[in-house]
């Protein structure tokens, strides 16, 4: 089971074909994938401990940091991913934009 999982991360992220002219941009959009679904993990893992009421809000944040193991990390993975999700979606669109790559080719 194992060896079979190390064969199929092998086959889909190392042995992946792709053509010659592929520049360092190409890799803005695997990095937008990740940092997204970074933010919905770690998003969801802030929605299970936080509560929405007005008195509580602020004291659900704080438990979230000072005791849940490695919460205060979950939380500022959270909120830096956020701005990487910009950081990385920019470049992205603009490569699609400047390569003409929303043009159907047939």
């Amino acid at each position: 089971m194992k060896l079979y999982f190390v064969l199929l991360m092998k086959s889909h992220l190392q042995s992946y074909p792709c053509p010659l002219q592929i520049n360092s941009f190409w890799n803005l959009g695997f990095l937008l994938g990740i940092t997204i679904i970074l933010q919905i993990i770690t998003g969801i893992f802030l929605g299970l401990h936080y509560t929405s009421d007005l008195n509580s809000a602020y004291s659900s944040l704080f438990f979230f940091i000072r005791e849940i193991y490695y919460g205060w990390c979950l939380r500022y993975l959270h909120s830096s991913g956020a701005s990487f999700v910009f950081l990385f979606l920019f470049p992205h669109l603009g490569r699609a934009i400047s390569y003409g790559s929303y043009f159907y080719h047939s």
